[in-house]
C-alpha cells in the first residue's frame, strides 16, 4: 500500500472515530428548553456545560482535519459548531437573559470562524500571528462579558487564562495534523477534552455561585 493511500485511510478512520465519539457523547437526550430552565444548581449547570464543551472539542478536531487535509464536510461541521455555541449561549441566557446569551453565542461563533481561518493558513504553511492576536482579543471580550455580567464575581483574568490554554492545545493539535503526526494529535485531543472539563467546571460553578451570592461565591 503506498503512503498516500495509507494517509487517506488514516484520515477516514479519524473522521469516523470523531463522529462516533460525538454520537456517543450525545446519546443521552439533550434537555429541552423547558428542562433547561430546571438547571437550578451548580452540578446541573456544570454537567450541561461539560457536555457542550466536550462536543465543541470533538467538532473542532473534525473541523481542523477537514480544513487542513481537504477532506470534505467542513461547511457542515462549521454549522454544527455554530449550533453547539448557540446552545451554550441559550444556557447562558437562562441565567443572565436572552441578550447576554446571544452575545455569548455570537462571540463563540466568531471564535469558530477565526479557528477556520487559522486552520486554512496552517494548511498552506502561512504565518498565523495576526489570527492569533485576534483570538486573544476575542478571548478578552468573552471574559469581559462574563465578568461584567456577574458584577465582577467571575474574574476576567481567570477566564482568559482558561481560554488561552484551550487555544494553545487546539493549535498544537492542528500542528500535529499538518505534520501527519496523528499519535501526537490524539494526545492533544485528550488534552482539549480535559481542558473542556476545566472550563465547564469553572464557568458552570462560578456562574451559579455568582448568581446565588453563596458563601463560596467563586471558584478560584
Amino acid at each position: 500500500m503506498n503512503t498516500g493511500v495509507a494517509i487517506f485511510l488514516i484520515i477516514i478512520l479519524l473522521v469516523l472515530l470523531i463522529l462516533a465519539l460525538i454520537w456517543a457523547w450525545n446519546t443521552d437526550q439533550e434537555p429541552t428548553e423547558l428542562e433547561m430552565k430546571d438547571l437550578d444548581n451548580a452540578a446541573q449547570s456544570i454537567s450541561f456545560m461539560e457536555r457542550k464543551w466536550v462536543e465543541y472539542s470533538l467538532l473542532t478536531r473534525l473541523y481542523m482535519i477537514e480544513k487542513i487535509t481537504g477532506y470534505p464536510g467542513s461547511s457542515l461541521t462549521s454549522e454544527r459548531l455554530k449550533t453547539n455555541q448557540a446552545t451554550l449561549g441559550a444556557n447562558m441566557a437562562i441565567f443572565f437573559g436572552k441578550d447576554i446569551g446571544n452575545q455569548y453565542g455570537e462571540l463563540l461563533t466568531k471564535k469558530t470562524n477565526l479557528n477556520g481561518q487559522l486552520f486554512d493558513q496552517m494548511s498552506i504553511s502561512k504565518d498565523t500571528a495576526a489570527i492569533r492576536v485576534l483570538l486573544e482579543e476575542l478571548n478578552g471580550r468573552i471574559a469581559s462579558l462574563i465578568s461584567t455580567t456577574s458584577e465582577g464575581l467571575i474574574p476576567s483574568a481567570n477566564i482568559v487564562s482558561l481560554l488561552a490554554d484551550f487555544d494553545e492545545i487546539i493549535s498544537k493539535e492542528a500542528t500535529a495534523i499538518v505534520k501527519k503526526d496523528y499519535t501526537a494529535s490524539i494526545k492533544e485531543l485528550n488534552n482539549s477534552i480535559e481542558q473542556s472539563g476545566k472550563l465547564s467546571n469553572y464557568l458552570g460553578g462560578a456562574i451559579w455561585y455568582a448568581l446565588n451570592r453563596g458563601e463560596d461565591t467563586i471558584v478560584q
